[in-house]
């Protein structure tokens, strides 16, 4: 069972991210509709019967090792099957450790949130973040410049601007040890 508040925070959020895509689809003159699937009974052996008939697919957030393979299975799916796919906080994590194992061949790449030992760290916990034990309310909160990779669809998105400020929370981040390798095999950071 899922505590009651953990609940309310799932609920509300599944909400935001249902609107979130319905202005989206309105602003594209496009109706939308949403399918949550639960991560946690993704598999190989059914994911084309969960994922075939999709236009599109958002890899949603989460914390801790519950349904990470999942999401995995689903990013490698997508990717594979050419299926625009939007990875938002941990799925874009678990989007960067899915094409570290299946395309630059790095079997145990993972998060330093999911396995603390992993040998290739893809997802790290941020420099600053690594010295505090107690985790309620410090993770970081703001708006950070990010600067747009000119001529990227993130550009196009935000209309040609090259520097953009969201609000986001968080404690981990990609490991830019592997930007090169990264970008070499295809996978491009857009933003800085």
């Amino acid at each position: 069972l899922v505590p009651r508040r953990h609940r309310l925070g799932a609920e509300r959020a599944r909400k935001l991210l249902r609107e979130s895509l319905a202005h989206a689809g309105t602003y594209n003159d496009r109706k939308v509709k949403v399918r949550f699937i639960n991560s946690e009974y993704i598999t190989t052996d059914n994911i084309d019967g969960q994922l075939n008939r999709m236009a599109g697919v958002v890899i949603c957030p989460g914390f801790g090792q519950r349904g990470t393979e999942g999401k995995i299975i689903a990013a490698n799916y997508t990717r594979t099957h050419d299926i625009p796919t939007f990875g938002i906080c941990f799925g874009m994590q678990m989007m960067v450790v899915e094409f570290a194992r299946y395309v630059l061949r790095h079997s145990d790449a993972n998060s330093t949130e999911i396995d603390s030992s992993t040998h290739t760290p893809v997802i790290d916990i941020m420099e600053e973040q690594k010295n505090i034990k107690q985790m309620g309310g410090t993770m970081r909160l703001g708006a950070y410049d990010c600067l747009l990779t000119e001529g990227s669809r993130a550009q196009t998105a935000y209309q040609g601007q090259n520097i953009v400020a969201e609000r986001h929370r968080h404690r981990y981040e990609f490991n830019n040890n592997y930007l090169d390798e990264f970008q070499h095999a295809g996978m491009y950071a857009s933003g800085y």
